[in-house]
Formats: C-alpha cells, structure tokens, sequence
C-alpha cells in the first residue's frame, strides 16, 4: 500500500517522519518522487524491511525494485529495532544525491546518486498490508523544502505603507 501526497512541484526536499514497528512482519517505510502519471508504480523508497534486520533505500521502475544501497540494522547505535517500538525515517532528497537516516544517524557517509526519477509526490508504504490485514502507522510526516522562498518585487515605499498608513513614494510620513 502507497499513499502519497503532492509535493507542491518541489523536487529537493527533505521528506521525514516516525513509523511503529508493529510486530516486524512487513516492510514499511517512507516514499518519494513517485510518479502519478504511472500510477505510483514509480518512486524511491526508504524502508525496513520485515524482521527488522535491513534497511533499504531502492527505487521502482514500473514496480521493477533495484536496491540502491543497503544497511543492517545491528550496525546501528540503538541496535536492532525492537517490535512495537517508534522510530524515525528521514531523507534528503537534493537533484539526483539522497541522504538517508534512521533515529537521527546517517546512513550514507556519501550520498546515494540516482537520476531515474528526477520529481514526484511523497508518501508511506506498507507492503501488502492486504495479506493478513497488517496495520502500519505514521506520524509527524514532514515535507521541508531548503533554499530561497520565492518572493515578488516591490519598492520600499510601497512596503512602508502597509504599516505606517502612507502613501508610495511620500517616505511613509
């Protein structure tokens, strides 16, 4: 199952929330720059796998996988997640470099690079959650965009106006 949400047309972002481990049994995790026009059948993907042993980040090409990095979970500070217990998934997602973390560590010392899918919507994943109703849960998704915040042209003046009652041009007295 993926549930996704549009972006608002960003494509560097860093895309981060908590996932509960539930009982471990199926792989979950966080979801970008997957392609509505192809039915979501498109994206990256940030997960752990069931067990709680490995953690991957791996994109889909027409729901074609190709894990493009990684990390067993007992090389982490905490340890291997334990079931029924929260953590914390983030990437970093700048033109084709990823950075992912798990409860605040780096994973990738160097950024994965991958320009397969270059925008898309962000979302959560649980796999097949049809099989045995397995229930996931999310919380506190965040979608933060960096760089400049696009503004409009104006003049002083006109700025002055708005809070000292004057007019344009008149020096706001």
């Amino acid at each position: 199952m993926l549930t996704c949400t549009d972006p608002a047309g960003y494509a560097d972002y860093t895309w981060e929330g908590w996932f509960f481990t539930g009982d471990g049994n199926t792989r979950r995790g966080l979801v970008l720059r997957a392609d509505p026009t192809a039915d979501f059948t498109s994206c990256y993907q940030f997960v752990i796998q069931s067990g709680l042993f490995q953690i991957n980040f791996r994109k889909l090409v027409g729901q074609t996988p190709t894990t493009l990095g990684t990390w067993f979970a007992n090389t982490l500070p905490g340890g291997i997640p334990q079931v029924n217990t929260w953590h914390h998934m983030k990437v970093i997602a700048i033109g084709p470099a990823f950075r992912c973390f798990f409860d605040d560590t780096e994973l990738t010392p160097t950024p994965i690079i991958d320009n397969s899918i270059a925008t898309g919507w962000v979302g959560a994943y649980n796999f097949r959650p049809d099989l045995g109703n397995v229930p996931v849960y999310f919380d506190d998704l965040t979608l933060s965009v960096g760089g400049a915040t696009p503004t409009t042209r104006t003049t002083w003046g006109a700025i002055k106006s708005l809070y000292r009652g004057g007019k344009s041009g008149d020096g706001g007295q």
